[in-house]
């Protein structure tokens, strides 16, 4: 199971590092993904010290 994702996850990146604009995607994805996260945990603690 850890070997797949390895090899997928090591394809992904091969693919972005090739690729000038899927390295663009790649690192909006991230940004994306970590604001999305960010501001999960944001809300979550906010309802946490609301309740």
């Amino acid at each position: 199971m850890s070997s797949k994702g390895g090899t997928r996850w090591d394809s992904y990146t091969q693919n972005c590092s090739t690729h000038q604009i899927g390295l663009c995607f790649c690192f909006l994805f991230l940004l994306l993904y970590h604001l999305l996260v960010d501001s999960v945990i944001h809300v979550f603690s906010l309802g946490w010290l609301g309740s």
